[in-house]
């Protein structure tokens, strides 16, 4: 079970281990989806995959396992200060990355040779990041409801400021 917790303003993540981490969101997810736009752009040109086609699957792995662990650190923990905003950046790198999977996916590339028997990877993968966005939409949808609810009306305002002598 991963925990985090905030101190002075910092993110830290204590995953059943003394180690505890500060975890950037923004900066991360930032830099992912710099990632993923070099990628797109390489799909559109003309690469040789037997000097590229090594390094995209192991970025297009990578990229995976880092927006599951920071969706999990995100979904699971609700007292993390400024979440609202790291779901809102989670969800256009999720949806920037579900796309670079479906052109992955499509067969007009350099790549569609060499991308074969990782088909049904790709798919799993882009199945579970079309949930991941669903379930974030619905956490953002929630704290929208949420702070609908909170907001006091201008009576309640007043009656709360109103002099006790008014009476």
């Amino acid at each position: 079970m991963v925990k985090s917790y905030c101190q002075d303003g910092e993110i830290f993540t204590d995953s059943r281990s003394v180690m505890v981490k500060k975890i950037h969101y923004t900066d991360n997810l930032f830099f992912i989806n710099e990632i993923i736009k070099a990628f797109e752009a390489g799909l559109k040109l003309k690469l040789d995959p037997h000097l590229l086609f090594d390094n995209m699957v192991e970025n297009t792995l990578f990229i995976n396992d880092t927006l599951n662990s920071l969706y999990s650190s995100l979904k699971d923990n609700p007292y993390i200060l400024g979440r609202v905003e790291y779901l809102r950046t989670l969800t256009k790198t999720e949806t920037h990355y579900k796309n670079y999977l479906e052109l992955l996916l499509e067969r007009e590339h350099s790549f569609e040779e060499a991308i074969r028997p990782f088909r049904d990877k790709l798919k799993e993968m882009l199945n579970l990041h079309q949930e991941n966005l669903q379930t974030l939409q619905n956490l953002l949808m929630n704290f929208k409801d949420e702070t609908v609810q909170d907001i006091v009306s201008e009576e309640e305002f007043s009656f709360l400021l109103r002099d006790e002598t008014e009476e």
